[in-house]
């Protein structure tokens, strides 16, 4: 499985704006489940003054999410542009690449 992790703290007085983005069955979670190899997306609120949210981002494998970024790159790009209207912070923590386990 690839992970994605990011951190954003959205403008003042844009949550909801944001959360209608960003959150677990917002825009980008509908345009990722076009992506084979999508597997979710879980946003998290984790602080409050100011508010900021972590993400994370699943795929079946690093792969998925490049031949996902190359076919969708179009509206991929025009979505994070509207996206950056509504956040003051955007910043990838983490990118992994997690083993699968043989039962």
């Amino acid at each position: 499985m690839f992970v994605r992790v990011w951190l954003f703290r959205p403008k003042p007085g844009f949550e909801r704006e944001f959360e209608a983005i960003y959150g677990d069955d917002g825009e980008w979670t509908r345009l990722f489940e076009q992506g084979h190899g999508y597997l979710g997306t879980e946003t998290r609120r984790v602080a409050h003054d100011p508010p900021e949210y972590r993400t994370i981002d699943r795929w079946e494998s690093r792969a998925a999410w490049e031949a996902f970024r190359a076919r969708y790159e179009a509206m991929y790009e025009g979505l994070d542009e509207r996206a950056a209207r509504v956040t003051d912070l955007e910043q990838l923590v983490e990118e992994t690449e997690i083993p699968r386990r043989d039962d």
